[in-house]
Formats: C-alpha cells, structure tokens, sequence
C-alpha cells in the first residue's frame, strides 16, 4: 500500500546526499595522470655524461635489481652498473638515487589511493558525519597534493646526485653533463594542480545548515507516524465530512 510517510523518507534520503561531481571528475583526472607517469618511459634525461641510457624510467625500480662496480684501470675511475630485470645501466644511478627513485614509488601510490579514497567520498556522498568531516574538508584530496609536492622534491634531489654522477663519469671532460626532468615528472606536476582543483570544490562548497537537516529529519519522522495512524483512509479525495459519525436517528 502507498504511504506518505515511506515517499518522504525516500524523498528524503535522495536529497540528503552531498555528491560533489566536480570534485569526482577531479580526482577521476588526478589518478589518470598519477597512473600514466608511473608507466611513462621519460622521467629523467640525461645527455652528456657516463650514463649508456637516454631517459630514465620509474617503472625500471619496482623489481629489486643488484649492483656491480668495475674498476677502468685506463681511465682510474668505477664503473656503477645498476641490473634490472630486463636491462642494465652503466654509470646511471647510485644506490642512494634508487632509494630515492623507489620513494617516489611509493609515494605516487599513496597519491593515487587518496584521490581514489576521495572520488569515493564525492561521488556517494554519505552524510555520516565521519565521511562528511572527511568529504567536506577534502582530506583525500589535501592528501594527494601533498604527496604530489613530495615526489616533486623527490626527483629534484634525484636529479642533482644523478647529475653529479654525470659529472664525474663524462668521457670528454670538457663536455657538460645534464639531467632534466622529462614527461613523467610534469605530469605529476599537473596531477597535484588538479588536486588543488579538487581541494578547492570541496572546502568552497556552500552546504546547508545543519538546522535544515534536523528539521527535514523531524517531518521525515512526522510522516512517518502517518503510516501507523488506525482508520485514516489512503484515499487523499476523501472529503472530511464522509469520515465524520452519521447524525443520531430522526425521532417526532
């Protein structure tokens, strides 16, 4: 049978969601861009210096790889020979560069679970008051850009010991070594950008009051009375005068 009471309290709960979507496809953006450096090929280059690769990249460092130094009686310098599992590196990285270059690793995972933590906090938009704390102060999102900022000081500080590996190793003493930041890196620039976008939807959004929501939840309950009333006919045509008792019988 229809009741009043179960439509408004569907009514209710339909509107009493806080779905950011432009914070969603915010954070939708953000993790594209987070998974697409870490599978990009060109985070580092180098020209110059000792190093047999062109480019560096970060998915070179997910498997553990080992180490070998050779000694170049010739030229009285140690060649720093870095196996992965699928190739070799000649005088690219150091053990310090691959700590730092798995850091970032791991850091950029971190970035891609907040924003994924918040897409799901804005697209359902669950006013428990935990997840609303959580949604409306875009801590997910706060998370992702401050990860991002990290991984950026990361590859800076990569980059100069890569460069003074290059330094040290060039062939032509004369020549100069360099080492720039390539495509991935500016992605993840880009990603922590868009993460403030999100941040910003979120902490400028204008809400209700928190008055409003406790008076709909007073009619919510209200209506519900109304399906427990006894004698009350669901018919909403019903004139108040066919309810009431008919009149005593006609007596002389």
């Amino acid at each position: 049978m229809y009741s009043p009471g179960t439509y408004g309290r569907r009514r209710w709960r339909s509107k009493g969601r806080e779905r950011n979507i432009i914070a969603s496809l915010l954070s939708v953006v953000v993790i594209i861009l987070l998974c697409t450096s870490l599978s990009q090929p060109r985070w580092f280059s180098l020209k110059g210096g000792g190093c047999d690769h062109s480019y560096i990249a970060l998915y070179d460092f997910f498997y553990i790889g080992s180490f070998e130094y050779r000694s170049d009686i010739e030229k009285s310098t140690i060649d720093t020979i870095y196996h992965t599992m699928d190739e070799t590196m000649n005088n690219c990285v150091t053990s310090q560069v691959v700590i730092l270059l798995r850091l970032m690793i791991a850091f950029l995972l971190l970035a891609t679970l907040a924003s994924a933590l918040a897409f799901c906090l804005d697209i359902i938009g669950s006013t428990h008051v935990v997840l609303r704390i959580l949604r409306r102060n875009a801590v997910g999102s706060i998370h992702t850009v401050v990860f991002c900022v990290t991984v950026i000081g990361l590859s800076y500080l990569s980059a100069t010991l890569m460069q003074q590996q290059q330094e040290a190793t060039k062939q032509i003493r004369i020549s100069k070594a360099e080492v720039k930041f390539d495509v991935g890196f500016y992605m993840v620039t880009a990603a922590g950008a868009v993460g403030i976008l999100a941040t910003a939807a979120n902490l400028f959004r204008r809400y209700a009051h928190n008055a409003d929501t406790s008076n709909h939840q007073l009619l919510e309950d209200f209506d519900g009375l109304e399906t427990f009333s006894i004698g009350y006919p669901s018919r909403v045509e019903v004139s108040p005068i066919e309810i009431m008792p008919p009149p005593p019988p006609y007596t002389p």
